[in-house]
């Protein structure tokens, strides 16, 4: 079993797939209502993804991020066993995964800045020391955590944490303790069932402008969030190669 999680257009996740599984999922992409895979690691790591694009009787737009911005690529594939071998290789880290396949870079468009949190350290402790706690729990979803950092310290009137911040703060908990999030999750066999993506997508999606993006964002076309979830006022996507609506 690879340690990822896949999420269709059609509002499925599958978690902790096996080969077989993946390739199935690969294959099946295509008519309306199930044109794309998005996949991420577990646990889900800032910007580090996988993604696919299809259309019956089309070629497949594939993409994959590193992190930063200027390590997003993309291929043009024609047929699927292609595309199942380089995910395979991807979501089992083999060296050379990509060696197969000629990428180009993805423009991803100005990042805007996070403000920094407005909180003391004992805040700021206490808040990261929860997100860990749940993090290595290995129960919740990035936008979950996200959502969680921004609720967590809220009182009447006063709210220190921005969606924005909350991400940041989820991301780099993510990036500090992965490998402690990895060795908490393979603890655990259970992961509670989560919306996927939006039945209207159109497309691989215009780019999101945020420091802390995910690649449900990119798809959803969000340009503010970087979340997951239905509560992100997703944009209309669009088409590969088009350029996002700012």
């Amino acid at each position: 079993m690879f340690e990822i999680v896949v999420k269709t257009e059609n509002w499925e996740r599958h978690v902790r797939v096996s080969a077989e599984n993946l390739a199935d999922l690969v294959r099946r992409i295509g008519a309306d209502g199930d044109r794309f895979l998005v996949v991420q690691r577990v646990p889900d790591l800032p910007d580090v993804f996988i993604q696919v694009w299809h259309e019956s009787g089309g070629d497949y737009t594939l993409e994959h991020r590193d992190g930063a911005a200027d390590r997003h690529f993309q291929a043009r594939v024609d047929s699927p066993e292609a595309v199942i071998m380089a995910m395979t290789g991807w979501a089992s880290r083999t060296p050379g995964w990509d060696s197969a396949l000629v990428w180009s870079s993805v423009d991803m468009g100005p990042v805007s800045a996070v403000p920094p949190l407005d909180l003391d350290e004992g805040e700021r402790k206490e808040l990261e020391k929860r997100v860990r706690e749940v993090l290595i729990g290995g129960y919740a979803s990035r936008a979950e955590l996200a959502e969680l950092a921004e609720d967590y310290l809220v009182t009447e009137g006063r709210r220190p944490v921005s969606r924005e911040q909350g991400v940041a703060v989820v991301d780099g908990g993510c990036g500090r303790r992965h490998d402690d999030g990895l060795r908490g999750l393979r603890r655990t066999s259970r992961d509670r069932p989560q919306h996927g993506l939006p039945s209207e997508a159109k497309g691989l999606a215009s780019q999101v402008v945020v420091a802390a993006r995910s690649p449900r964002a990119r798809l959803l076309g969000n340009g503010r969030s970087g979340v997951e979830g239905r509560d992100d006022s997703p944009q209309e996507l669009q088409a590969p190669g088009a350029r996002p609506r700012r």
